[in-house]
């Protein structure tokens, strides 16, 4: 469904222009077996102890200008494991985050 996954990537995109730095680097790689998509940005990055919550319904960040219902990656985890797939969250490098979707490649 390229619908739901346009869903899925314009979430990622949009939450690190919303909450990021200034920099958004996105990087793709085909595995033998599935293809690898990253969204990360520069920006101060997910609080430690809400990564393991991120995914979570109703999850909000501290610095969340109120904006959101904190339901966008709840659906985008939902949505990309409906695909067969996973999600992913981590500390970008120097800094910011970095979300990694995995996808099983069917051709």
């Amino acid at each position: 469904d390229p619908d739901r996954l346009q869903q899925v990537f314009t979430n990622l995109l949009t939450n690190a222009y919303r909450y990021g730095g200034k920099r958004i680097r996105i990087e793709s790689a085909m595995m033998p077996n599935e293809v690898v998509v990253s969204v990360a940005d520069d920006g101060p990055g997910v609080p430690k102890d809400l990564i393991p919550h991120i995914f979570q319904p109703f999850t909000r960040g501290r610095d969340s200008r109120g904006v959101g219902s904190g339901l966008g990656l709840a659906i985008v985890k939902r949505l990309v494991e409906a695909f067969g797939g996973r999600i992913t969250c981590e500390p970008a490098r120097p800094s910011g985050a970095r979300f990694e979707v995995r996808l099983r490649r069917t051709a």
